[in-house]
């Protein structure tokens, strides 16, 4: 079925959904923002309060309909669209580092730079040292 979540008015932030099916291993689901068209509100990351330290390092992130992603510290996730033109993406002169090869963000907009990292190439296996 459908699942959505929406800013309810003025001032309300945006709604956001984290998203994950049965077949996706635990942290790989998807994170989904949407202001429903409204110009207000935010969404910010990292949380003020129960974050957990790498929780959402290899989510994507799906901006929409006027929403606005607000980084407020230097920040790591799994990608990031901005799906639509209303779409934005206020780093507030904060790193985002990005797991993913660099590539077009999509129509929305990105405001207060700080830099966007892209690291596509995470180590994997195992490394053995030789003496």
């Amino acid at each position: 079925g459908s699942v959505s979540a929406f800013s309810g008015g003025a001032g309300a932030g945006a709604g956001t959904i984290y998203r994950q099916c049965s077949a996706d291993r635990p942290g790989r689901g998807s994170v989904w923002i949407n202001n429903n068209g409204f110009l207000s509100g935010f969404t910010e990351v990292p949380p003020a309060t129960n974050y957990v330290s790498g929780e959402v390092d290899r989510v994507p992130f799906f901006v929409t309909n006027a929403a606005q992603l607000r980084i407020t510290n230097d920040f790591l996730l799994g990608d990031i669209r901005l799906d639509s033109a209303s779409a934005r993406l206020d780093l507030g002169f904060n790193v985002l580092t990005v797991r993913s090869k660099e590539h077009a963000l999509g129509p929305g907009t990105v405001t207060n730079f700080g830099a966007i990292v892209w690291w596509p190439y995470v180590p994997r296996g195992t490394i053995y040292y030789a003496k």
